[in-house]
């Protein structure tokens, strides 16, 4: 691996780690506020 696809790739996966952490919080606070 080259290393600059290699830190894209790290990048590209961070990005999709936030942003799968940020849509899980999103549900769990709306699952949340709709509960209570």
């Amino acid at each position: 691996m080259y290393p600059r696809v290699l830190r894209r790739g790290i990048k590209y996966f961070s990005c999709w780690v936030l942003f799968g952490w940020c849509t899980s919080a999103c549900v769990w606070l709306h699952a949340v506020f709709s509960l209570s």
